[in-house]
């Protein structure tokens, strides 16, 4: 399984204004990422979302999201063994 939820935090919420991760390139490890996921029978496990009119930052409605996502993974935490 690869290393699932913690990856969400880091990269899943992306601006389209973001002048450091530009969007294509955001898209393109998403799509990326989204696949491992699927391949390994997971891909109900990654979520990305792309906000418009964002620059490089993690808004307090941003954390607010994916906090509630971390809380609905640990809720329904699998094992490989059991997938």
């Amino acid at each position: 399984m690869p290393a699932s939820n913690l990856f969400y935090l880091e990269s899943s919420f992306a601006g389209d204004q973001d002048k450091l991760f530009p969007l294509a390139g955001v898209k393109q490890a998403f799509e990326k990422i989204s696949k491992v996921y699927t391949e390994a029978g997971y891909g109900d496990l990654f979520y990305s979302k792309i906000r418009e009119g964002k620059k490089h930052e993690f808004t307090e409605d941003m954390q607010k999201e994916a906090f509630e996502r971390l809380n609905f993974y640990f809720d329904n935490a699998i094992t490989v063994n059991e997938k």
